[in-house]
């Protein structure tokens, strides 16, 4: 797997990560729609209940982030932002900011984001929110690993990790790990890498996160991709699949599927790559993960050149563009059109 491809899965799956450990923390099922947690917040406010209009706020955005819709996200995040405020609501505006701060990290306005989470920091500390600081530690590695320093994403990390265990909070603390076998990955330490994302596990076993498990079962699959091991790779993402499907978690389905359509185009089987990556694209865009149909997109652009269908690869290139305003693919695309001999 290319490096940026392996960067974009790893903040993705950070971002899930922290989304499901947030929507835990609430007490709230994750299985809710957009829909539902509209219509829940049209009756918080019709009973003039703030707090909860804070909660859900904060829950439509961590959504809208999930499923790749970045700027509604960052909307959510700031009405939820003011209403905790109002209402001095200290916990529900930590939230609003390291959601406001994850959107512009993922748009690419990194001050922004960095100013976000670490006001986020400050509030969570004075007022003793453990899970707010955490998150904001989280947020702020994130952002380091989006600008490419994973070094500094450790620290953070870390740091998320300590309060974890000085707390006691088995959920923050698998999440933490999770977040340190990624940046461990991005610097190619791919047996720390394993080590971490094993103990995530784990950890997510034990609080019964099945979804977390999931997804970190991808990730363990990409490391084993990375150091060269092609075929435990592949067992580890079908797995992830298979678990995926029992629960009913498509996202993570569709993950699974990118990820084994990555693994076999790593093998030059170009042709074994985009069966699998047009199945995770039928899952993207049934849930309506836009992040995750670009991501696709752009790595069947790839596989569709190598199996010699380069007018096919420009058109898939050219869709994955126009996903999203930003997408953090665009230079890559860009370059890859550039080198077929056609314009974006």
């Amino acid at each position: 797997m290319d490096s940026f491809s392996l960067v974009v899965l790893i903040i993705l799956g950070l971002i899930a990560a922290a989304i499901f450990g947030y929507m835990s923390r609430t007490q709230v099922s994750i299985g809710r729609s957009i829909k539902q947690y509209t219509s829940e917040l049209t009756l918080a406010r019709d009973a003039h209940d703030r707090r909860k209009e804070t909660e859900l706020l904060n829950l439509l955005g961590y959504a809208h982030l999930a499923r790749g819709d970045t700027q509604q996200a960052a909307n959510h995040a700031v009405m939820a932002l003011a209403c905790a405020r109002e209402t001095g609501d200290y916990t529900g505006e930590a939230s609003a900011l390291n959601c406001l701060g994850s959107a512009h990290s993922v748009l690419g306005e990194f001050d922004l984001a960095s100013d976000n989470h670490t006001l986020a920091l400050n509030i969570a500390r004075e007022h003793s929110d453990q899970s707010g600081e955490t998150d904001a530690h989280q947020g702020l590695g994130n952002l380091c690993m989006w600008q490419g320093n994973g070094t500094q994403a450790i620290e953070h990390y870390e740091q998320a990790l300590k309060i974890a265990r000085d707390t006691g909070n088995r959920r923050d603390e698998g999440k933490a790990l999770h977040s340190l076998g990624a940046a461990r990955l991005a610097l190619g330490d791919v047996k720390q890498a394993i080590d971490c994302y094993e103990q995530a596990h784990a950890i997510y076993g034990e609080t019964g996160d099945r979804v977390n498990m999931c997804r970190v079962l991808v990730e363990l699959g990409r490391a084993y991709l990375d150091d060269g091991d092609t075929q435990r790779a592949i067992d580890f993402f079908e797995q992830a699949r298979v678990d995926a499907r029992i629960l009913g978690d498509r996202r993570s389905e569709g993950m699974s599927m990118e990820s084994i359509g990555s693994a076999y185009q790593s093998t030059g089987n170009s042709s074994q790559a985009v069966e699998y990556y047009e199945q995770a694209l039928v899952i993207h865009r049934e849930i309506g993960f836009q992040r995750g149909e670009g991501s696709t997109l752009y790595k069947l652009a790839l596989a569709l050149d190598q199996s010699n269908e380069r007018n096919l690869a420009i058109d898939t290139m050219r869709t994955s563009l126009r996903i999203e305003a930003e997408p953090p693919w665009r230079d890559s695309a860009r370059a890859a059109l550039q080198e077929w001999g056609a314009d974006p």
